[in-house]
């Protein structure tokens, strides 16, 4: 989740110097989103088998997985201004193993999208692109928190363990 964006339209002088490093803020998102639908949650560092979450102590894990991440930035004349419009898109796989197993997973895409006043060098692009993968991240987040909290095979399996 480390790269700069693609430039689309006239062309932005600082499009090389801009890059968006969103792992520890799409982390802290969907933890923050995950607390609302969950009792208790830990970020480990890896994933574990039912075994180990046993062991650990946990109910379960939920692993996300950031599978496609771009920003694409479109500049737009005007007579006397330009604009510029990052669209940020995303495709995270998620999955939820209780101890018995898979309880639930799939694959949630997004997108979303934010325009600025380009600005002077085209200072405009780096807020713009920053704004579209907040947005971004907390939609992805909370489908991800909704999905978790519908799954029905997941509360039976937190409930019923020993």
């Amino acid at each position: 989740m480390s790269q700069p964006p693609n430039i689309k339209g006239m062309g932005c002088g600082i499009h090389d110097s801009i890059t968006l490093d969103a792992r520890d803020a799409m982390k802290a998102s969907l933890l923050a989103s995950l607390r609302n639908t969950v009792e208790r949650i830990e970020l480990v560092d890896a994933p574990m088998s039912g075994s180990q979450l046993a062991a650990a102590g946990y109910d379960a894990i939920i692993v996300a997985e950031v599978e496609q991440y771009a920003v694409d930035l479109s500049v737009t004349s005007q007579l006397f201004t330009s604009n510029i419009t990052a669209d940020a898109k995303m495709r995270v796989a998620f999955k939820a193993d209780a101890r018995g197993g898979r309880t639930t997973g799939g694959s949630i895409e997004d997108d979303a999208s934010h325009t600025n006043s380009m600005g002077s060098l085209c200072s405009g692009a780096k807020p713009a692109s920053s704004a579209a993968v907040q947005k971004l991240m907390g939609s992805v987040a909370s489908k991800i928190s909704e999905r978790v909290s519908n799954s029905e095979r997941l509360r039976t399996a937190v409930k019923s363990r020993p």
